[in-house]
């Protein structure tokens, strides 16, 4: 079965690294991002052992948290909040949930990635090519103007999409955060569904942010 993505880069502004032209954005930074997986343990252990990750809290998901998110089935699920050494108020909250069978990356719509900032990406791209990270793209430069940021892409544990970049220009001039770690905060996130303008305009509109750069879709089998 083949499926069209449209993906929009809505986080720039949230992350707060834009100005809006005649108000400023009601988001301002993200604060935690949600990953589910079925061996959260496993998965909370690969953000400490390869982006240095420290655990700030564990335990189980609350009715009352379970209904929020409209999954009370979550209720009862273990739970891990980690958060980088360099912004210890912006974590990555690993939820447990059943098995998918077959899930992979990037063949569903919703939330479908993280980006994180990295201090020295080349060192950290070294260090994960000796281990068994997956890489889903290797560290490049992006496209002018942007072409002092490098980045690259790798899938965790639970087939979830983490982009990391750096800035390797002035970073004073950069729309990028200035990490305050060699692996530090989530600055932007990204969202997949059928109509990208769609996507783009709900944020923009209600949460008064910049529309950020288009990107084309995506086709993906599966």
């Amino acid at each position: 079965m083949r499926k069209t993505f449209a993906a929009v880069v809505i986080a720039a502004l949230i992350a707060g690294t834009a100005q809006a032209q005649d108000s400023t954005p009601l988001l301002q930074r993200i604060r935690i991002a949600t990953i589910s997986s079925a061996t959260p343990a496993k998965t909370a252990d690969w953000y400490r052992k390869w982006l240095g990750y420290r655990v700030a809290e564990t335990g189980k998901v609350s009715a009352s948290l379970a209904k929020s998110w409209n999954a009370p089935r979550s209720a009862g699920k273990p739970y891990s909040i980690l958060a980088s050494v360099g912004t210890p108020d912006v974590f990555i909250r690993v939820v447990g949930i059943d098995p998918v069978p077959g899930f992979k990356a990037d063949t569903t719509y919703g939330w479908n990635s993280i980006e994180i900032i990295v201090d020295d990406l080349d060192k950290l791209a070294k260090e994960m090519k000796a281990g068994d990270v997956h890489f889903g793209r290797e560290m490049a430069a992006l496209d002018p103007p942007f072409a002092s940021i490098h980045a690259m892409q790798v899938h965790g544990t639970a087939e979830e999409v983490v982009n990391l970049a750096s800035e390797t220009g002035d970073r004073t001039k950069s729309n990028l955060p200035i990490p305050k770690s060699q692996v530090d905060r989530i600055f932007l996130i990204s969202g997949a569904g059928t109509d990208v303008d769609a996507l783009r305009n709900y944020w923009v509109d209600t949460f008064k942010m910049n529309p950020f750069q288009r990107f084309r879709s995506e086709e993906h089998t599966s």
